[in-house]
């Protein structure tokens, strides 16, 4: 017990010496862009923190990064900020509540995350900030869930921030939706399984377990590995409400939990103007997150 209690203060250690090295930097680069340049220092801080953490990633599919791409997935943990930002260069959405919590707003500062209100009344003000936001070209990462789960299954998403898309009146957005799901393979080494096996909730943050608990229980632990697999982006027509926006992508984010990614699974291919990220492997310049890509070509 003491030996993983030594882990677990080393590892809290180490992701504070990384913040604090790449936070000034960030904190420079944001005077003066706030361009997709400005999203490096995030992501490499979030691979470092996966690596520390000892998360393992397996891509699977590649992430449509044209401007203003939206990308709505299913949400399992705190940690899931790490392993999606670790893949992507873009922003998060977050709700108005989470700004109040120590030292977040400091943090979704330097990674420009919206925190949005959730209240009937603002969600007019919201859907503009999100407009404009989307309107400067930068790509947005959204837990459509609004909340966490175990990740068995997904629940049904929040429809109200596909309004966006779906609304035909000017100025009209240009963005489109790429779905992703992001699904716990093992956890402190042992494999999880629908049935049951594995540790899901060392992973996994939901119900009412206390937050500082959970994280200092996951720090003790020998780590997780997830799959994330990035589907085909979804273009929103005129005629697509926005409850049809969010059928459509939960659809693909549910289809792909317990499926195999050969054969059942489609692995996405680039669309004809979007390019893939570049591979991310372990060992690849930046240090960053443990990342493999798998593909079924």
């Amino acid at each position: 017990m003491r030996i993983a209690g030594v882990i677990a203060w080393s590892k809290a250690l180490a992701a504070l010496a990384i913040t604090a090295m790449l936070f000034p930097l960030q904190f420079a680069v944001r005077q003066v862009s706030g361009g997709p340049g400005s999203f490096a220092i995030p992501r490499l801080w979030h691979r470092a923190l996966c690596r520390v953490l000892a998360i393992e990633a397996e891509q699977v599919g590649d992430i449509d990064v044209r401007a203003g791409t939206i990308y709505v997935g299913n949400h399992l943990s705190h940690f899931d900020v790490f392993v999606v930002g670790a893949c992507v260069r873009a922003a998060f959405i977050a709700k108005g509540e989470m700004a109040g919590w120590p030292g977040m707003k400091f943090l979704g500062a330097m990674q420009q995350t919206l925190f949005v209100s959730r209240r009937a009344r603002d969600a007019a003000k919201v859907a503009a900030h999100v407009r404009e936001v989307l309107g400067r070209g930068t790509r947005l990462v959204l837990f459509a869930e609004g909340t966490t789960s175990p990740g068995v299954t997904v629940a049904p998403f929040r429809s109200s921030l596909f309004e966006i898309l779906a609304d035909p009146s000017p100025p009209r957005v240009e963005a489109r939706l790429q779905p992703f799901t992001l699904e716990l393979i093992q956890t402190d080494g042992r494999r999880i399984d629908r049935g049951g096996g594995g540790d899901r909730d060392l992973y996994a943050f939901h119900g009412g377990a206390p937050a500082g608990a959970h994280v200092w229980r996951f720090l003790r632990s020998r780590g997780a590995r997830l799959r994330i697999t990035f589907h085909a982006p979804l273009d929103a027509t005129q005629d697509m409400t926005r409850k049809d926006l969010a059928l459509a992508a939960h659809a693909a984010v549910s289809n792909a939990l317990g499926q195999s990614p050969r054969g059942s699974l489609q692995v996405v291919g680039p669309s004809k103007s979007s390019k893939p990220e570049a591979n991310m492997r372990a060992g690849s310049a930046g240090g960053g997150v443990p990342l493999t890509r798998t593909s079924s070509r």
